[in-house]
């Protein structure tokens, strides 16, 4: 049996999000996500310094690079406060369609 602080570490390099961050290292993932409305760019710093691009058809795309798990919940929430309908959040590479 490990000391109490020990056992509880060693379950957390265990768990799928942290052999992630570990292989990516650390730097998390790039995200393109897609909500329905018009976004202003001026919320850029507000969103994690996503960029904003507004699409054809009244769309919005923020793309970037979101450092973990957490910090892309937490994306989300802002977006389903300002009342935006999430249309799709998608892990990719920059550059990538």
């Amino acid at each position: 049996m490990a000391p109490p602080g020990q056992q509880e570490t060693a379950k957390i390099m265990q768990h799928p999000y942290g052999q992630q961050a570990k292989a990516s290292g650390g730097e998390g993932a790039f995200y393109v996500i897609q909500v329905r409305g018009v976004l202003d760019p001026s919320w850029q710093a507000w969103l994690g310094n996503m960029a904003i691009t507004g699409e054809p058809g009244g769309d919005t795309l923020l793309t970037g690079q979101v450092p973990d798990q957490s910090a892309l919940y937490g994306l989300l929430s802002r977006l389903r406060d300002l009342g935006l309908v999430l249309i799709s959040v998608k892990r990719g590479e920059p550059g990538a369609p």
